[in-house]
């Protein structure tokens, strides 16, 4: 028999409509499935039934012989398959090849999306199969299709057990009755309605340890209050995260730089937290920096004020986040260097020439330089020669360059 399916936030809380009602995603099986048993059987899915090009619906049944039927399309028989998690993955991998190698999130929503429509699509219950959702600070967990005597070992007494895990997540199989973090006996525990026990962990949630994970497993426990569990597949798992961290912040293009314009910057902050507020801050020589000097947001465009023939300006930049759900915490990046490269007016290259007349037996001069003054020299003129100095620009003539002459005996 079917059960319904709840709709959960990503936290495990119930989803409820505006009269506080727990929506229904359809009718069929909560269902998840191992790593192992997806790639055995997804890879099936992606080669059965050439002949099938899309899925609009489906059905997962078991037959009386205990096979699983799955069905597409309402009329198209996949295959027959020895577990429900068998027909889940085949279904997986069939919708995968139909969409072109669509991720497995991008299948899991079209399955959900299939079930929400109802009756046309649906995977039927296995036996003894159990799931968990949080309710706020308590843990509510289903079994359905319940059969005691499909379940070993029976050696003792049998409860349903909430479990929590170790801090890497990893659940133990056995144990001291001390372990547990609640039980429940099956039959007078149980609220039931429509053949589905459900069964609520007050506190649950409370007492979990954060990055533990809870899930429920029905055990069997002898007389000296060690249990073992049985062979009944565990629930899904949920993961306590409460605890948000900010660990640190960066921003990218990162390092010292040189800037001939302006440029956009990124801060990313790391750890578990995903309400960081970020703070940026710019100093050292920022009379030309035109951004605003205490922006907030996770990106920054630094603008500044190009001015011809200004020294370069080297600002400081650095930006720091903070997150509430960290309590509080704030962590602030490198500062880096940034220099504004002022642009320059071009350099032409300018000649210069003199010539000493009042004798044709004077020998060449020559021309130096010191800075901008230019001097002619001459060790060779004869003493009591009269001779007078004429400077001339060479090409490319300077508008604006004016030329001084001095001569002398």
């Amino acid at each position: 028999m079917a059960y319904n399916i709840f709709l959960t936030d990503e936290d495990g809380y119930y989803i409820l409509d505006d009269n506080g009602d727990r929506l229904i995603v359809g009718i069929g099986a909560g269902f998840d499935l191992s790593e192992q048993m997806l790639s055995k059987w997804r890879r099936i899915g992606g080669v059965v039934r050439r002949d099938i090009t899309y899925v609009r619906s489906f059905t997962i049944q078991r037959g009386s012989d205990d096979q699983w039927r799955l069905k597409v399309n309402q009329q198209s028989l996949v295959g027959f398959y020895p577990n429900q998690e068998a027909a889940i993955a085949v279904l997986v991998g069939l919708i995968t090849r139909n969409s072109g190698g669509n991720s497995l999130e991008w299948v899991t929503a079209h399955i959900n999306n299939m079930l929400s429509k109802g009756s046309t699509s649906f995977i039927e219950v296995a036996d003894n199969a159990l799931a968990l959702v949080r309710d706020n600070n308590d843990y509510v967990a289903t079994l359905a299709e319940y059969v005691p005597g499909s379940i070993a070992p029976a050696a003792g007494t049998r409860y349903v057990a909430l479990q929590y895990s170790d801090g890497n997540g990893v659940f133990t199989d056995s144990g001291a009755f001390g372990d547990l973090a609640g039980f429940k006996d099956p039959d007078s525990d149980a609220t039931i309605v429509d053949d589905v026990r459900t069964y609520t962990f007050t506190g649950g949630y409370t007492g979990q340890t954060e990055d533990t994970s809870a899930r429920v497993i029905i055990i069997d426990m002898a007389g000296s209050f060690n249990w073992v569990v049985t062979n009944v597949a565990p629930s899904n798992s949920v993961l306590k995260d409460d605890i948000k961290t900010l660990l640190s912040v960066s921003f990218s293009p990162s390092g010292d730089q040189t800037l001939t314009g302006s440029q956009t910057y990124t801060a990313l902050a790391t750890g578990t937290a995903q309400d960081a507020v970020y703070t940026w801050s710019v100093g050292g020589d920022t009379a030309r920096v035109t951004s605003s000097l205490s922006p907030s947001g996770q990106i920054y465009e630094l603008t500044w004020d190009d001015t011809l023939d200004q020294a370069d300006d080297v600002v400081t930049l650095s930006v720091s986040a903070t997150s509430a759900s960290a309590s509080g915490t704030t962590v602030t990046s490198a500062t880096y260097n940034i220099t504004l490269d002022h642009s320059e007016t071009p350099a032409t290259a300018i000649s210069f020439d003199a010539e000493i007349s009042g004798s044709d037996s004077l020998p060449a001069v020559a021309v130096e330089s010191n800075g901008f003054a230019y001097a002619v020299t001459s060790n060779e003129v004869p003493t009591g020669v009269s001779f007078s100095y004429q400077w001339y620009q060479s090409v490319p003539t300077l508008t604006g360059v004016t030329l001084t002459n001095e001569g002398g005996a």
